[in-house]
């Protein structure tokens, strides 16, 4: 896995069995946590707070076996939005 520099958007795919009763917030919720944190810790991440991680989304499937597949995408720029509620703060955030 590389290092990230810029901020990054994280897709999460979750694949658990057809027997896994768990829902779907509880297969996630943990687990991001904890994937994220190690990615910091390897140095993989400067940070894992929203300046870094801009965006998370996962999707759920069965297969044969448990797996986390991730697709990370680093952020090239940002596209701001004037006269927005948040423009400010992003423009800071992001300097811009």
């Amino acid at each position: 896995m590389p290092k990230f520099e810029k901020p990054i958007r994280i897709h999460f795919i979750w694949v658990s069995t057809k027997d896994d009763r768990r829902d779907p917030d509880n297969i996630a919720s943990g687990g991001t946590k904890a994937i994220l944190d190690a990615m910091q810790q390897a140095g993989k991440l400067k940070n894992d707070n929203r300046k870094y991680i801009v965006s998370l989304y996962n999707d759920f499937e069965i297969g044969k076996d448990y797996a986390v597949i991730m697709e990370i995408e680093e952020m090239k720029t940002f596209e701001l939005k004037e006269n927005t509620k948040d423009d400010k703060r992003m423009r800071q955030m992001y300097g811009k």
